[in-house]
């Protein structure tokens, strides 16, 4: 938060354009899991539902900022008990919305499955509006922008220094936006959670590759990204309850270990050539390796029919573009190697998302 765009001061919390914004996404997403509710569970219970999960979210945000921060924290305890001075974190915000949900599903004997369903669209627009807000902070900036035939929005913007940025907030926003587009188009009869499975599916997709260009206040343990991580996991668990619900309903034919085994080996190329980018000896074979993951990405779209094909060479065109869009900025921008990783990674979870939209294979 920068104090000097403070609107008003209220004792020790000052509202910011940044804080109104949050508060405006926080309305909006309300509004919009409302309409959902209507027809479902009841605008009464609507009402209830989001301020148990808005709560949750706030919390969740501020408390796992302060555990990932504790050493920080630990020599000013106060700044936990200020949360308008900042301190979230996306997925601390996930984790908490979810735990409220579950509770006031088990409280109000309900489908924790469908009340995420509900509440899946408006949590993507909440995201889109909160990503946006970081326009009025120093966050969700990316490498600076030299060339001046560059400094323009959307490839960059300025920052309180007045330095040309990357806005990755804005990029993060439009992401948002499109996983918002993407949920609400699920229409018709649908197992209960497959909506709230995608849309946390998708948002993994983006942060892995967004987060990897920031160059602000993130959170990390070393070199390892807290976002980067957190989506890694989610991904997982929402794959791997997927696959074990296929198992326990006797759907999982050969094709669904096949897709499972080659997004496991990809997954080990991919670390491997991040920790080859720091070992000079393992140079020679980094070209092979960075081969053999396309013919693994491919082989794993073959595998995929349907929607899931679909979605799959719509994800395998995005990562396409954006490397033909950015790499002939790399050299102005020096990225180094932060973008292949990125765009590799974005490429192990389109295919995660693939498989997941993707329907049951004919054996």
């Amino acid at each position: 938060m920068r104090e000097s765009d403070a609107l008003l001061t209220l004792g020790a919390a000052c509202v910011t354009p940044y804080s109104v914004l949050m508060a405006l996404g926080a309305l909006l997403a309300s509004l919009l899991t409302l309409a959902l509710c209507r027809k479902s569970i009841g605008t009464e219970r609507g009402v209830s539902l989001c301020a148990c999960t808005v709560a949750g979210a706030v919390l969740g945000g501020h408390i796992v900022y302060v555990l990932c921060m504790f050493n920080y924290f630990a020599s000013g305890l106060m700044l936990v008990f200020k949360p308008w001075l900042g301190g979230y974190t996306l997925y601390g915000a996930v984790l908490g919305g979810l735990c409220a949900a579950l509770v006031y599903a088990r409280v109000t004997k309900q489908s924790f499955a469908t009340l995420c369903d509900l509440l899946a669209p408006g949590a993507a627009l909440a995201i889109a509006i909160g990503r946006a807000a970081e326009a009025f902070t120093d966050q969700g900036l990316g490498e600076y922008v030299d060339a001046e035939a560059l400094q323009l929005f959307p490839i960059a913007v300025r920052d309180s220094y007045g330095d040309f940025r990357m806005p990755v907030f804005a990029w993060e926003a439009l992401a948002a936006l499109v996983i918002l587009a993407v949920v609400l188009s699920m229409r018709g009869k649908r197992r209960a959670g497959e909506r709230a499975e995608v849309m946390l599916t998708l948002l993994g997709v983006s942060q892995i590759f967004l987060e990897q260009i920031r160059r602000d206040d993130y959170l990390r343990f070393g070199f390892v990204r807290f976002t980067q991580l957190a989506a890694i996991i989610v991904i997982a668990a929402v794959m791997a309850l997927r696959i074990l619900r296929s198992v326990r309903g006797g759907g999982a034919g050969a094709w669904t270990y096949v897709r499972t085994a080659l997004l496991l080996v990809s997954v080990l190329v991919v670390i491997f050539i991040e920790f080859a980018f720091e070992k000079p000896q393992f140079m020679p074979v980094l070209r092979v390796c960075i081969a053999l993951l396309g013919a693994l990405c491919m082989a794993s779209l073959l595998t995929l029919r349907g929607r899931g094909a679909v979605v799959g060479a719509l994800c395998a065109l995005i990562a396409a573009l954006t490397v033909a869009v950015l790499v002939p900025l790399h050299m102005a921008l020096v990225w180094e190697n932060d973008l292949l990783l990125g765009v590799m990674a974005l490429a192990l979870a389109a295919i995660a998302a693939a498989v997941l939209i993707d329907g049951k294979r004919a054996e």
